[in-house]
């Protein structure tokens, strides 16, 4: 049993030569038997698609390596990683306005044609976006902000960073490792209740159900992320994580099938990211850098900066601006 993995990489090195980037693509391939876990690897540095072409034209956005790649244009749905990443920051929010980066985040995707509302449900915190001019809604859920969530991450994808970890010891080979993950995914459906999984799904269901002939798209950063991804797998819908922990091990334990996850998860994978190196992540992936300290490759904050530099998004300078100074960027359009 096969599946192709879409990863593009972004080098980290040349960061005043910015402007100047070029973006390559790596298309991994694996195949994975009871015996063996093989992951094969071939370099692309091209990237054309009917439906990005389209939207580009239609916004009339250059011809360039930029407007071309993956990272920097719509997708189907005409929504940018850009808008996805800031609608999972803005899922933390309490209140629309109680922060100035809130504010800076909220009147971003207003411009975009976004209506953003946020919703509390038990122990789960999301926000629901309506895209008036695409027609189109997402749901995103708050990643890890409490010892409590903490706790949901551990609970959630202990199964799948177990392996990752276990890599470290010699005695595990990669035949051994799927092995003891398949085990794993299992015991881990019978000890864990996966109580945020559920409220999660039946806030999923409530919005389809109501809205049927809307599409629906999930995404989050961090534990919201990962949650993003699980849902979107099991349920057939598209999902954008930012800085996922990998759930592709532990498939069996959320009754996720290999062929789902390739054909509906999506992800932003910072380097040195220490939350998205915990497990395996299925799917497309999108590798973007960081020039932060490894402890702050996680945030959110920086993943977006990083995004919006790579792709030349001056709209983003005043959430930015500090950032690209400090990483000696200079960002135009």
């Amino acid at each position: 049993m096969s599946y192709a993995l879409l990863s593009v990489n972004v080098p980290s090195n040349n960061l005043n030569n910015i402007n100047n980037l070029n973006l390559s693509y790596n298309y991994q391939y694996s195949s994975i038997s009871d015996n063996e876990l093989i992951t094969l690897s071939e370099n692309e540095t091209d990237y054309n698609v009917s439906d990005i072409e389209q939207y580009n034209q239609e916004e009339g956005i250059k011809n360039t390596p930029i407007s071309k790649s993956y990272l920097c244009s719509k997708d189907s749905y005409g929504i940018t990683k850009k808008e996805y990443s800031c609608l999972s920051a803005l899922a933390y929010a309490k209140d629309l306005n109680e922060s100035d980066d809130t504010k800076k985040y909220y009147n971003y995707l207003q411009k975009k044609s976004w209506n953003i509302k946020l919703h509390v449900k038990g122990t789960l915190h999301y926000l629901v976006g309506y895209n008036k001019k695409n027609n189109v809604k997402v749901i995103a859920f708050r990643g890890t902000y409490s010892f409590k969530d903490c706790i949901y991450d551990i609970q959630l994808f202990t199964e799948s960073s177990v392996p990752t970890l276990a890599a470290i010891v010699p005695y595990f080979t990669k035949q051994t490792l799927s092995k003891v993950s398949y085990a794993l995914s299992f015991v881990g459906s019978k000890l864990t209740t996966h109580e945020l999984i559920e409220l999660a799904e039946n806030v999923v269901k409530e919005e389809t159900i109501n809205n049927s002939e809307i599409p629906i798209i999930l995404t989050g950063h961090s534990l919201g992320g990962g949650m993003a991804n699980i849902l979107g797998s099991k349920m057939g819908l598209v999902s954008f994580g930012v800085s996922p922990p990998g759930t592709y091990l532990g498939r069996k334990s959320f009754e996720m099938n290999q062929k789902d996850i390739t054909k509906y998860a999506q992800a932003i994978i910072p380097e040195r990211d220490l939350v998205s190196s915990l497990g395996m992540s299925g799917g497309s992936q999108i590798h973007i850098p960081c020039y932060e300290h490894t402890l702050d490759c996680h945030g959110i904050d920086n993943s977006i900066c990083v995004i919006g530099a790579l792709c030349h998004d001056t709209e983003l300078s005043s959430l930015c601006h500090e950032k690209w100074k400090k990483w000696n960027l200079s960002i135009s359009s």
